[in-house]
């Protein structure tokens, strides 16, 4: 069983998936499994091996659907996922080399763990802005897990976890 189970909620995202996968994939750590969950009649399997990126611990879902949302998607993810600990990616971003190694141990302690997401202009690679300003650091946890797309939390019990039916 991995560790982390990163979920990639797709949809439309030919365009950018393969960045968010080599993201995951330049991790620091190595215990991880991505699932990348469609939500539109994509062949993302096929479309990254084009793009040269094949792994085994990528796995491939969907939600039947098109255009559920990339909540319905991450719930059908996180059904699937296998790890101790959840992390949620979208399509069209990506991690730092050490994201996961850094959240992890505090996730590990706390049940949780933070960070803020830096937007960067796709073309100069510049920042733009913090999503959550400078004073992220000074809030209480409960308000800086404000997003699916900023931390690394410890998955509940089973009973708790969305059907994939």
């Amino acid at each position: 069983m991995p560790v982390v189970s990163v979920i990639i909620p797709a949809f439309r995202a030919q365009a950018t998936i393969a960045r968010a996968i080599r993201s995951v994939l330049d991790q620091s750590i190595d215990d991880w499994e991505a699932i990348v969950e469609a939500d539109d009649e994509i062949d993302y399997a096929t479309a990254l091996k084009h793009a040269g990126v094949n792994d085994s611990r990528i796995r491939f879902m969907s939600t039947g659907r098109v255009g559920s949302g990339c909540h319905h998607a991450r719930n059908f993810g996180l059904a699937s996922a296998r790890g101790d600990f959840i992390a949620a990616l979208d399509a069209d971003d990506l991690f730092l080399p050490t994201r996961l190694a850094n959240l992890l141990p505090l996730a590990s302690k706390e049940g949780a763990s933070a960070d803020n997401r830096r937007v960067v202009d796709d073309v100069t690679g510049h920042e733009i802005c913090l999503a959550f300003g400078e004073d992220l650091a000074q809030r209480p946890l409960s308000l800086q897990v404000c997003s699916m797309c900023l931390f690394l939390y410890s998955r509940w019990s089973p009973a708790n976890m969305p059907s994939r039916a």
